[in-house]
């Protein structure tokens, strides 16, 4: 009898092993045929390279005889994701013949564990009516974690989604007759389907590169073309107020972006790009360069114009930011002492030994922090405590002059880049009077406010990004919110220009992924170093990236006594942290303690 089963299974194995050999089989040489392959099976022909093979990936079913109304919403939904480039003709099946389904209005991506479908209760008909047994509509709610533009613009949005679906039944099967406008997404869905890029833009008052993420369908073929074309559309409608472009209106790409065999991607671009100022050039190639840096498999980039070479002097550049175009990081890094003093890391020379932590003569006393002006101009900006308030001081190190900005409390500071100093003036704030407020100090000693922060509560922590286009706060939140003990969350918001001067605004809530965050610091222009607890878990070291949706990182807390209370990163700098009363440092994957301090913040 064992020997029968054995003997049973073998044979079952085997056949499994054959039907799935022979499916592969039929799919290479239907396409290399040039036939269509077999139903169910989606086989994605990309032309970039001859060496290349077709990238097969499994369809979803369509509807089946006897589908409840909930099971028509789920496979409609699983439909929906599928195959975004064929019009999605999938879920179109989906529907009542002839129904009207916007499906190009963008997307939401929720959380799958959080979701609900319900019927929604009818209202009950009057007598002579009576109720149609063939009509139901369903209500779906879940945690929404981020949105999808109509242009693929990309925003880790929290909040909730609420769709309805309304059901007829037509003989013996339900369709959907009433679809809510655009996609509904999991996680999964949106990486299957879709491919994350950034577009570069420029910041509005300095030649620095902005990264607007995107979420784009399309094969590795047609990725390059469909970059390059978000890019010309321009920008992002949130980022849009914060950023300009190199690029002229008009501006057209002709035909098809190519990658050769060596990964050199082909633009050729119209007639329009002869009218770009040539000292104005280099931006548009370098938005290009750092746009297509972001596709898979692009090195380099070669831009024409109507086929002839654009710049001569490089007509082929590397697919990434120019050095030129990056934000700066310079300048060094100040710590503040146990007594408030100031101290200044030591970089390492060439053969020399570690970083060492200096004190500062005749540095400022009493000080909360100190953050180095990024441009390496060699001002500082530090926040003083004096009597029962704290006080704003900026200039040249030996030469620090107080501002008009003062409060029982301050929140900062950080630099906004060619711009001045941008604190929160909490509760108290004697200049200007008022309720909590985003301020900025100019370098001319004036105070502008940038945003009334009241609606936000207890912001506890700030910073603005790299290249000044983003900044996000940290606020406690209520217990009603939902998060475990209220805890906190982050808030980001956009730089923009109103009247000419630096304006806030575009809130939304990050979708982290954390239940609570503590401090928050910049490691690159969409990403973040962060503390903070994750599903019910202890506090914890993180890296966030806000322009694609992925878990938070967890970095190494090995060496430490404990989890840091303040974090601080910077491009291409090492990560600095407070933890039990110590300053570290980041060595691979374990800590170095450097001295003994109570703030560090490396130029931002």
């Amino acid at each position: 009898m064992m020997r029968s089963r054995v003997l049973l299974r073998s044979v079952l194995l085997r056949s499994a092993l054959l039907r799935a050999t022979l499916l592969l089989l039929l799919v290479a040489v239907t396409v290399g045929c040039g036939l269509n392959p077999p139903d169910g099976v989606r086989v994605d022909r990309r032309v970039s390279g001859p060496l290349e093979e077709p990238e097969i990936r499994r369809l979803p079913s369509g509807p089946r005889p006897g589908d409840s109304p909930v099971e028509i919403v789920r496979g409609f939904l699983g439909a929906a994701a599928a195959a975004p480039e064929s019009e999605h003709a999938l879920a179109r099946g989906f529907l009542v013949p002839g129904t009207v389904w916007n499906d190009l209005a963008g997307a939401t991506v929720y959380d799958p564990a959080s979701l609900t479908l319900e019927q929604v209760p009818r209202t009950p008909a009057p007598p002579s009516a009576g109720a149609s047994p063939d009509l139901v509509e369903l209500r779906l709610r879940a945690a929404q974690l981020a949105t999808v533009a109509a242009d693929g613009s990309y925003l880790p949005v929290a909040g909730r989604i609420d769709l309805r679906f309304r059901l007829v039944r037509s003989g013996r099967e339900w369709r959907v007759d009433r679809p809510p406008a655009g996609l509904a997404l999991t996680p999964r869905d949106l990486t299957r389907s879709y491919r994350p890029v950034s577009r570069y833009l420029l910041a509005p008052d300095a030649d620095v590169l902005v990264p607007d993420p995107l979420y784009v369908a399309g094969t590795r073929s047609t990725l390059p073309g469909a970059a390059v074309r978000s890019l010309v559309a321009g920008p992002s409608g949130w980022l849009a107020p914060a950023v300009r472009s190199a690029i002229p209106p008009g501006l057209t790409p002709l035909g098809s972006v190519v990658v050769s065999e060596d990964g050199t991607a082909v633009v050729d671009l119209d007639r329009a790009a002869f009218g770009v100022p040539a000292d104005t050039r280099p931006l548009l190639v370098g938005q290009l360069a750092s746009t297509l840096g972001t596709v898979p498999g692009v090195e380099s980039v070669r831009v024409q114009a109507e086929g002839r070479t654009y710049q001569e002097r490089d007509p082929v550049v590397g697919a990434s930011e120019p050095p030129g175009l990056s934000p700066a990081a310079a300048g060094p890094t100040y710590a503040v002492g146990p007594d408030g003093a100031l101290l200044r890391l030591e970089d390492a020379q060439p053969g020399g030994t570690a970083t060492g932590v200096l004190g500062v003569p005749g540095g400022p006393t009493r000080l909360l922090a100190a953050v180095p002006d990024p441009s390496g101009s060699s001002m500082l900006a530090v926040i003083q405590r004096s009597g029962n308030a704290s006080r704003l001081l900026t200039g040249p190190l030996g030469a620090l002059r107080p501002t008009p900005v003062q409060s029982e409390r301050l929140i900062g500071p950080s630099w906004l880049p060619g711009r001045g100093v941008v604190v929160v003036a909490g509760a108290g704030a004697t200049a200007p009077a008022g309720p909590p407020r985003l301020l900025l100090t100019t370098p001319a000693g004036e105070v502008v406010p940038l945003a009334d922060l009241a609606p936000f509560g207890d912001v506890q922590d700030m910073a603005v990004s790299p290249d000044g286009t983003r900044i996000v706060l940290r606020a406690a939140q209520p217990a009603a919110a939902g998060t475990p003990g209220g805890g906190s969350a982050v808030w980001v918001g956009r730089i923009g220009r109103k009247d000419g001067r630096p304006a806030v605004d575009g809130w939304f809530r990050w979708a982290t992924g954390l239940d609570d965050v503590g401090h928050v610091s910049w490691s690159g222009q969409t990403s973040l170093v962060v503390t903070g607890r994750r599903e019910g878990g202890g506090p914890a070291l993180w890296r966030l990236a806000l322009d694609r949706l992925t878990d938070p990182e967890r970095i190494a807390l090995e060496g430490l006594p404990g989890v840091p209370t303040q974090v601080s990163a910077a491009p291409g700098r090492d990560l600095l942290a407070i933890a039990g009363g110590g300053l570290w440092r980041l060595d691979g994957e374990r800590w170095t303690r450097l001295a003994d301090a109570q703030a560090v913040a490396q130029p931002q």
